[in-house]
């Protein structure tokens, strides 16, 4: 009797917490309706918070009578109530405080700030007198909004280049006119910074009404200090500096390195070689999949020196699609590799054409650019159309999988519009295509493979050379032959592959196998095309199995989980199914899914422990997980708690 009480008061107390709680969403823009990217959203007097999305989305769980506040750099801030309101719409306003300032003009006299229609910027006095510079130029730089100051050399005494305006001359150059106590100057590096008084800048083209057509590439009006009665006061400031750095040290590279390391071994006989030959080439990635602007600045900055250079002689990056384009404004690949275009994140991308025009601007920002892509998905090898780029191919030749009627995510020609036909396909739109109305077709293929066996081991061949992998998923190959691809253009020797894959264990969640009493062997699915080759592969597995499908709904996974309805899920109740269980946050949106197919949900829970604990107690021989993105860690983490070594 006394453990029912303790649980009904632990249940009580579950209730009370869930009620005075509630999630709450909303929109961040600015008054031009453009989204508000990173405002932070904070419950006040608390700690919780979040930040707002690229969109200018935000989801908070806030209790129920709590106010938030709203703010973001240069906007003023705002304090809402969420009392009876459950969505917002917030329109934040720039903040006006400094708005009450008085500009003096060459044609009205004295202005206020908040009355004046024209672009003049102050350089305050302070900022002269901060710092050291060898000219006042170098005083403007992050001082005054949209001057650009650049060095045109490494020599410290050079002349920094001023552009204002973006220059407006057809090379992007152009210079602002210089005015130094009233008389046309051709620059102002020969001024002591000491002796200017005020220095203001007419950065629009409502100083020509002024100037004449000079002042089309904005005004530096620079006024110098003079003589004043009264109190004598004399001050001295100097200072002394090198034009040139005298650096000795040539530091050894990446190259350097292994050539010292190797020629010591070889000089060593003693010496154990494991590390010659196990070691792998000077390269980094990010490797843990943090694929936005963040994780992918973390990870260059991970690999660099203490003097700012890039110890790795290779990167290769994994880039999120709608951060490929801002990703590039920073880092211009050598190579871009395009697997296949999967609708992917409903409420973030939308559908495929949208992530396919975001490619292509990302591929605009950077010249001479090659493209290793997907022959067999028509969605990828269009991006070869596009200029400036050199495009290599690669695909699987001929037919191995049966001709179902699969749903095609690319039906239509990405050229004309119009239906495509298959000679053959292997999954989605992946295969032989043609299209009857305009001709495009799959390319010839650069990096071809053939004779493929599904057995286990997966056997086929690359350009004729023989391959073999220990792990599963047909989907697998494609993955390969992409980064066999990627080293062949980028001139790198590919003798000892075939090597190198027998002794490669999948990553997290590639069909990743756990040795428990029975394997447990894990499986990322993210789309609807995911799903159906991780149950393709499943099903290629005839021994006796349960099943976990764990769904999550998170920002990283999309909140729209109505791609569970394109998923094949009636092709897993093959013959050799023993038990199917659901869990993840929308364990029950997936539970309906098998409902409507007719399929039977053994057990629903919302605990991974619980389930995977039960199904290696039932008398399988396997056990398939299969879950989306935001499941993964959680679930690796489960299986390592329960003794499983991968």
């Amino acid at each position: 009797m006394k453990k029912s009480f303790i649980l009904f008061v632990f249940l009580l107390c579950s209730i009370v917490v869930v009620a005075q709680k509630k999630s709450i969403t909303g929109i961040i823009t600015d008054t031009a309706g453009e989204a508000v990217i990173g405002a932070s959203i904070v419950e006040v007097g608390t700690t919780n918070g979040t930040v707002s999305d690229v969109d200018g989305n935000f989801t908070l769980s806030v209790s129920d009578n709590a106010s938030i506040q709203v703010s973001f750099i240069g906007f003023s801030s705002q304090t809402l109530s969420v009392q009876g309101k459950m969505n917002f719409k917030i329109i934040l306003k720039e903040d006006s405080e400094l708005l009450q300032e008085v500009v003096v003009t060459g044609y009205g006299g004295k202005v206020s700030r908040a009355k004046l229609t024209n672009s003049i910027s102050t350089v305050s006095p302070q900022i002269l007198e901060k710092g050291i510079y060898t000219n006042p130029s170098q005083a403007l730089s992050g001082s005054v909004p949209g001057l650009k100051v650049s060095l045109t050399s490494g020599n410290p005494t050079s002349s920094p280049k001023v552009i204002l305006r973006g220059g407006t001359e057809f090379d992007g150059s152009g210079g602002p006119l210089v005015i130094v106590d009233g008389q046309l100057r051709d620059n102002f590096d020969d001024i002591n910074p000491q002796d200017i008084a005020s220095m203001d800048v007419l950065k629009d083209a409502g100083a020509t009404a002024i100037y004449g057509a000079r002042a089309s590439n904005g005004v530096i009006l620079i006024t110098t200090k003079s003589g004043r009665a009264g109190h004598r006061e004399i001050n001295f400031r100097a200072n002394i500096g090198l034009g040139y750095v005298n650096n000795p040290y040539d530091f050894l590279g990446a190259e350097d390195y292994i050539t010292v390391l190797r020629t010591a071994y070889k000089n060593t006989p003693w010496a154990a070689t494991a590390n010659l030959t196990g070691s792998t080439p000077f390269g980094t990635g990010n490797k843990l999949g943090a694929n936005m602007l963040s994780g992918i600045a973390t990870t260059v900055l991970q690999e660099m020196s203490i003097f700012g250079k890039l110890k790795a002689d290779y990167a290769c990056l994994e880039i999120d699609e709608a951060y490929t384009p801002i990703v590039f404004d920073y880092v211009k690949p050598d190579v871009m590799v395009i697997t296949n275009l999967f609708r992917d994140q409903l409420d973030r991308y939308g559908e495929i054409d949208i992530t396919s025009d975001i490619i292509k601007r990302a591929i605009k920002k950077v010249p001479n650019l090659k493209l290793v892509l997907n022959g067999d998905d028509p969605l990828c090898v269009q991006f070869g159309r596009e200029e400036n780029v050199k495009a290599y191919y690669y695909g699987i030749s001929e037919k191995v999988l049966p001709q179902l009627d699969d749903t095609k995510e690319g039906r239509f020609c990405p050229v004309c519009g119009e239906e495509q036909k298959y000679n053959y396909y292997h999954y989605s739109q992946l295969g032989d295509f043609y299209c009857p109305s305009c001709g495009f077709k799959r390319p010839e293929i650069d990096f071809e493979v053939k004779n493929v066996s599904l057995d286990t081991p997966m056997k086929f061949t690359i350009n004729n050379q023989p391959m073999v992998i220990n792990y599963k998923g047909f989907y697998n190959i494609y993955n390969l032959i992409a980064v066999y691809g990627a080293l062949n253009v980028l001139g790198e020797k590919t003798d000892d592959f075939a090597k190198l894959l027998t002794g490669y264990k999948p990553q997290i969640g590639r069909m990743q196998e756990y040795k428990f009493n029975k394997p447990v062997i894990l499986s990322l699915s993210k789309n609807p095309a995911g799903f159906n080759q991780a149950i393709a592969t499943v099903n290629t597995d005839k021994r006796k199995k349960d099943v976990i499908i764990a769904i999550n709904d998170k920002a990283n996974d999309g909140r729209d989980v109505s791609w569970l309805w394109d998923v094949d899920f009636d092709k897993i109740a093959d013959e050799n199914l023993n038990t199917l269980t659901t869990t993840g946050i929308r364990v029950y949106d997936i539970s309906l899914r098998f409902k409507y197919s007719d399929i039977k949900v053994d057990r629903m829970t919302q605990d991974m422990a619980d389930a995977i604990t039960k199904c290696l107690e039932m008398d399988s021989e396997v056990v398939y997980v299969l879950v989306n993105y935001t499941a993964l860690y959680s679930t690796e983490a489960v299986l390592k708690k329960l003794g499983g070594e991968a």
